[in-house]
């Protein structure tokens, strides 16, 4: 629903008659709504669908007809529609971006699909499932299942896709960590191991209150880099 604009999207739904407007194809065209009669239609990204369209999918929901653009004619057909969205409907209808009645007569039967960080045992397997349907011939070390596994994937499963594709194309062995396209400037809740972890604790205590003193040396680092300057 959000792949088509809202010019277009009542059209791809509905259909329409020819001479329904300006660009019509001569003969008119079938809508989605027809092509799956007897069948299963997924509305993915409901929650993009302007709300005027709302009001007529309602109808379509209820009534089990449609009526295509530019046509007195009423079409029955009978779907099964599974809708789904990443956004909170409910704080939609609340900014009355989405439609109460709507919302509920989608509700049918809800079914909520946790996130990938959410089901980290389902990484290294999807990681499997994904090497084999792409014929890679790849392994992971230990330390870089360990960063995969406590990696954020804001994009679950598309993202972990691109990162077994990545892999594959790499054409080595073994995955070590370095090779993980995590892209660093951005927070990805990565966790630090115990051992480097233990080993900063270690060195921040060794240093004592000289601290400044390092980052002072860090600071003029990160300057002569950023100005590719030599430091004498």
């Amino acid at each position: 629903c959000a792949a088509i604009s809202s010019n277009l999207l009542e059209s791809e739904l509905f259909g329409y008659e020819s001479g329904a407007f300006t660009g019509a194809l001569k003969g008119g065209k079938i809508g989605i709504f027809e092509l799956a009669h007897n069948g299963t239609l997924f509305l993915d990204e409901i929650g993009e669908m302007p709300i005027n369209l709302q009001m007529k999918l309602l109808r379509v929901l209820q009534e089990k007809e449609i009526m295509r653009i530019g046509s007195d004619r009423v079409i029955d057909i009978d779907i099964r529609v599974i809708a789904a969205t990443n956004k909170n409907l409910e704080k939609l209808i609340e900014e009355n971006k989405f439609r109460e009645d709507l919302y509920y007569r989608l509700k049918v039967l809800p079914l909520k699909t946790p996130s990938l960080r959410a089901t980290p045992d389902d990484i290294l397997t999807l990681i499997n499932y994904y090497k084999i349907k792409l014929n890679g011939s790849f392994k992971l070390s230990s330390e870089s299942k360990e960063v995969l596994l406590k990696y954020n994937w804001k994009g679950n499963i598309r993202e972990l896709r691109n990162f077994v594709e990545y892999f594959v194309n790499l054409h080595k062995d073994i995955i070590e960590v370095k090779d993980i396209p995590i892209n660093t400037s951005g927070n990805n809740n990565i966790k630090i191991s115990t051992n480097v972890r233990n080993s900063i604790d270690d060195f921040i205590e060794l240093i004592g209150n000289n601290i400044n003193e390092y980052i002072f040396v860090l600071e003029i680092m990160e300057k002569s880099y950023r100005r590719k300057e030599r430091i004498g």
